[in-house]
């Protein structure tokens, strides 16, 4: 863990006035900030995909999020877990508009539910989680 990492709470608190960024990368870019205050290290040289202008195409090239996660984890210093607890990184099913789960890049609180970025801000939700992953 880094040396100046900001806790979980603390670190939502800031997240929540900061800009919510390019819609369809936001939730991803989210939870590798999250993951770069508990490492120290900068997420857009460990998951350089989420910060391309080509990011949607290289998401759907890797499979999807969970894919594209999948690609960078070992080297990020992530490691799947079936048992998501508080500041693991996962992909949650998040119903859009027509109801249909889409996944969700998110962040696992100390209380079980998954933040979440939306264009609105956070939203802390329970759902079902598709992967998880703890920062090791």
């Amino acid at each position: 863990m880094a040396a100046d990492m900001i806790p979980l709470p603390e670190w939502l608190e800031q997240a929540i006035s900061e800009p919510a960024g390019v819609p369809e990368t936001m939730c991803a870019r989210f939870a590798a900030a999250w993951w770069g205050n508990v490492t120290g290290r900068d997420p857009r040289h460990a998951f350089p995909a989420l910060y391309s202008p080509d990011a949607l195409a290289l998401m759907a090239a890797a499979g999807g999020l969970i894919g594209i996660i999948d690609r960078h984890a070992a080297a990020g210093g992530l490691v799947l877990t079936p048992d998501p607890a508080g500041g693991d990184i996962g992909v949650i099913a998040v119903p859009d508009i027509t109801g249909v789960g889409q996944p969700t890049c998110a962040v696992r609180t100390a209380s079980g539910r998954w933040m979440v970025r939306t264009d609105h801000g956070l939203a802390a939700l329970r759902r079902p989680v598709l992967a998880a992953w703890r920062i090791g």
